[in-house]
């Protein structure tokens, strides 16, 4: 019976809530001088396995040119380099490491007047590039990971 009861009084309630919106609805309707703004379904978004969001960008094989270079000032995120440059070779992504007080890594891109490809790993020491690389270095510690650095072979061409 108490079951009954509190069954009988909810669905009292959701019924209660449902007139009092339809009349406040009936009393207060959208003026007519306000224009209706259709919405505008956001763009699909790429998951992996993990359920996390994957950017779809192109990866860039053909290197960096030397055009890209003045875009890319320090502080940017990577996110923001990786809209000018492409995606890295996942193979020429170097691991977190230690350099100046701070953890930072390094992506590398092939320069693209010195044959493109690359193909291989960045294994330089920390912070100098291979010749015929381009390697920007980021800080790990910080949201967004800003670009610290870019390091390329001297002279550049």
């Amino acid at each position: 019976m108490a079951v009954a009861r509190v069954i009988r009084v909810v669905v009292g309630a959701i019924l209660a809530a449902l007139v009092v919106v339809g009349v406040w609805s009936v009393v207060n309707p959208p003026a007519a001088d306000e224009p209706m703004v259709p919405v505008v379904a956001p763009a699909p978004q790429a998951f992996d396995a993990n359920g996390f969001r994957v950017r779809q960008l192109p990866p860039n094989p053909s290197g960096v040119s030397l055009e890209m270079l003045p875009l890319l000032q320090p502080g940017m995120s990577r996110a923001e380099v990786e809209e000018v440059v492409g995606l890295p070779n996942s193979a020429e992504v170097q691991p977190v490491g230690g350099a100046g007080g701070r953890a930072t890594y390094h992506t590398a891109y092939p320069i693209a007047h010195a044959g493109g490809g690359g193909g291989g790993a960045l294994r330089p020491p920390v912070g100098v590039g291979p010749c015929g690389y381009v390697a920007f270095e980021f800080d790990a510690t910080l949201p967004g990971h800003p670009l610290v650095n870019v390091h390329y072979p001297d002279p550049l061409f």
